[in-house]
């Protein structure tokens, strides 16, 4: 008995460990079916919300299925926007790209079953890059159109 209740106590601890690692760094993008891997604990810098509004209404009543705000909180002041991300059938992503206009709906940066997830990331500094939020910007900036930062739900 004593053996069968280590065994199953470390099966279990085994489990979660493999959980808690697997989920680690991942930011969960709302209602887009993914999340995405913030580098090097940063994950904790950020807030996912819903797109809204006037943009928000565009976007849907154009054919994307879901959107997401992911906001980047600095050590002082009010969050501030970092990234969009839009998921949306392929033939939706595919017509809003038109030749030397960038693409209303960001960077493509994962295509699967008829679908297309796509970024839209800072265009510029957001913050000074010697700070520590500029450097974490810079940071999550290098990775956020690697289709590897982001795991399907």
């Amino acid at each position: 008995m004593k053996l069968i209740r280590v065994l199953v106590t470390g099966v279990v601890a085994a489990a979660l460990a493999g959980c808690s690692l697997s989920s680690a760094g991942m930011v969960d993008l709302d209602s887009v079916p993914y999340s995405f891997h913030a580098p090097g604990g940063l994950e904790s810098k950020l807030a996912v919300e819903p797109m809204s509004g006037p943009w928000g209404e565009e976007v849907f009543a154009g054919g994307v299925e879901s959107a997401a705000i992911v906001n980047y909180k600095p050590e002082e002041g009010d969050p501030t926007i970092f990234m969009v991300v839009y998921y949306m059938p392929e033939d939706v992503y595919d017509g809003a790209i038109f030749p030397d206009e960038p693409s209303m709906y960001g960077t493509e940066v994962a295509r699967a079953d008829g679908y297309v997830l796509a970024v839209a990331g800072p265009q510029d500094s957001i913050f000074d890059s010697a700070t520590d939020d500029g450097k974490n910007i810079d940071a999550l900036s290098a990775v956020i159109y690697d289709s590897e930062t982001y795991m399907p739900e």
